[in-house]
């Protein structure tokens, strides 16, 4: 039996042996344990399940909410890609064989993707993909042989794994991550997720010291809203002390203290909104400060744009006094 889809050999044709080999990867670990090798050219992926003739029709999938894959067409798009590329695939499963492959259409005029379906006999689900040790090799690198999620330990920083599988690799991170499915949302091509999702993620697998240390740092797997409370605010007194006043890069002119520590201003707002900390205001007006700013900081050469400056500064200690420029 040959199933015939409407579908042409160039569809998915940003797909390589990575992305066809992972669609096979995620369904053997999302039945359970599984065994993957290769040996004489030949990836071999198997695990105790069974596929039904059913899953090869697309949009239908057993997955469970939770699962790596969900959209019940990657095997089907995986097993297109490998046709394309030439390379030998086997799926048996359900005392059947299926075999995808490339072929002529009398309807469409055109090569389409077909799958040969014969009767085998046939143990779990057993997959066998033809790659080259190479291949293999990078394969091998792109999958964790851990179950634990969180910041992975020994691995450069940025590499962003989902349910154990390669996702992206982001600049600026400090760590790399294994992310369970349901805290990260990927599209059918699992490409790099939401930023914010990521960061907020990422987030979760520190802690108050590993945070603070994280933001002060500029790192890439923190945002505005990495923020915990009570807990940071605890975290930044015991790193720089009681005495010591977390500052917004903007407030630099505008808070005085013995000791200050300039932090991004939505860090310095937060933490001082949770703790009771010591210090005073300048109270120099906002024209003063422009004009120190000038002084300080501008060189203005050219007359046209220092008499615009005095106007603005001119403008400005009316608005402080509450006068309407007319």
């Amino acid at each position: 039996m040959i199933i015939e889809y409407p579908i042409s050999e160039n569809y998915v044709k940003n797909w390589g042996i990575w992305e066809a080999v992972r669609e096979f990867l995620q369904n053997a670990m999302d039945a359970g344990d599984c065994e993957v090798y290769w040996f004489n050219g030949m990836i071999r992926i198997y695990n105790t399940g069974s596929l039904c003739l059913s899953m090869l029709l697309l949009g239908e999938s057993d997955k469970v909410a939770g699962a790596r894959g969900q959209f019940g067409e990657g095997m089907k798009l995986a097993m297109l890609t490998l046709a394309r590329m030439g390379r030998k695939v086997r799926v048996r499963s359900g005392g059947k064989q299926w075999v995808p492959e490339l072929s002529h259409s009398e309807v469409f005029g055109m090569n389409i993707f077909k799958v040969k379906v014969e009767s085998v006999m046939t143990s779990g689900v057993d997959v066998e993909i033809e790659v080259t040790e190479a291949e293999w090799l990078e394969i091998d690198n792109k999958r964790l042989k851990t179950s634990e999620f969180g910041i992975l330990e020994h691995k450069r920083n940025g590499l962003i794994f989902v349910g154990g599988l390669y996702v992206c690799t982001l600049k600026g991170f400090e760590n790399s991550y294994n992310f369970k499915p349901t805290e990260i949302e990927l599209n059918r091509d699992r490409d790099i997720p939401s930023m914010f999702n990521i960061q907020n993620a990422a987030m979760k697998y520190m802690n108050d010291k590993e945070l603070l240390e994280a933001i002060m740092k500029g790192s890439g797997e923190v945002n505005e809203y990495s923020y915990r409370g009570i807990g940071l605010a605890k975290e930044f007194i015991k790193t720089y002390g009681a005495e010591c006043i977390p500052v917004g890069i903007s407030e630099q002119g505008n808070i005085k203290a013995e000791k200050i520590k300039v932090v991004p201003d939505w860090l310095a707002r937060n933490l001082r909104s949770h703790n009771d900390f010591s210090y005073e205001t300048n109270d120099t007006s906002l024209a003063d400060r422009l004009e120190a700013w000038k002084k300080n900081y501008v060189v203005v050469t050219h007359s046209e744009a220092n008499d615009e400056f005095i106007e603005i500064v001119k403008e400005v200690r009316l608005m402080e006094e509450n006068v309407i420029p007319f």
